[in-house]
């Protein structure tokens, strides 16, 4: 240490110290004005003209009744595996299990400032037929093969300033739980596919008149319920069956 503390030592580090601070400055300042050219040079990017779209145009073409309309598509698969048989008296559910197209449609419009919804869903599971359907139950292919079914159909509105209204089959959620119901029971449960569905879209949707009336910061909510509906299981003879 005391080494370091001798005049020459202690030159020789100050000037080392000096060039390693102007080496960094020298650096800093390169990458500044790079950072600065680059900035000229894209500079342009952010200030497009915008472009007014011409009579006739694709955008303009486009009827807006298709506005009102939304939905998706998804392709489900499932593949299982097992170390043994099940046995001649059981189907054997080894390979493609499940191969599931599945569509949803979706129409929203709006007629004197009252809302209508309603949607539709459908599915149909392939696998069955590239397996062969003789060899499953009548209540699996009931069950799984294919599906079609009005999901949500309901109008909503305005009665009064402190009175909404929403009449028709509909999905109303109670609680901000997803895995563990404790008041959201209104609606039974889809649960053929368990663990392999977004709880969202477990809900079966039910017919029902639903008023909400509004007292300041508090609101009161009546429901009649006009249709019976129990959860969906799996059916026996399916793996899934518990």
């Amino acid at each position: 240490m005391k080494n370091y503390l001798l005049p020459g030592n202690l030159k020789k580090e100050c000037k080392t110290l000096l060039i390693v601070l102007g080496c960094i400055l020298s650096q800093s300042i390169c990458w500044g004005s790079t950072i600065a050219d680059q900035d000229d040079l894209f500079s342009g990017f952010d200030e497009q003209a915008i472009i007014s779209e011409q009579p006739g145009s694709s955008v303009e073409s486009r009827p807006e009744f298709l506005d009102h309309f939304s939905g998706y598509t998804k392709l489900f698969a499932v593949a299982n595996t097992t170390h043994y048989s099940p046995g001649e008296e059981y189907h054997d559910w080894n390979g493609l299990s499940g191969l599931r197209l599945e569509a949803v449609l979706e129409a929203d419009f709006r007629i004197f400032n009252w809302k209508v919804f309603s949607s539709l869903k459908g599915f149909y599971d392939f696998s069955y037929v590239i397996n062969g359907r003789e060899g499953y139950a009548t209540e699996v292919l009931s069950a799984y093969e294919k599906e079609l079914e009005l999901r949500e159909a309901y109008i909503q509105g305005t009665l009064t300033s402190y009175m909404d209204l929403k009449i028709g089959r509909q999905t109303v959620v109670w609680g901000r739980s997803d895995n563990f119901r404790v008041t959201d029971v209104l609606n039974p449960l889809d649960n053929r596919n368990p663990g392999l569905e977004d709880f969202e879209n477990l809900r079966l949707p039910l017919t029902m008149v639903k008023t909400d009336i509004y007292f300041g910061n508090w609101s009161l909510d009546l429901i009649s319920i006009h249709e019976h509906r129990y959860d969906e299981n799996p059916p026996y003879g399916h793996f899934l069956y518990p």
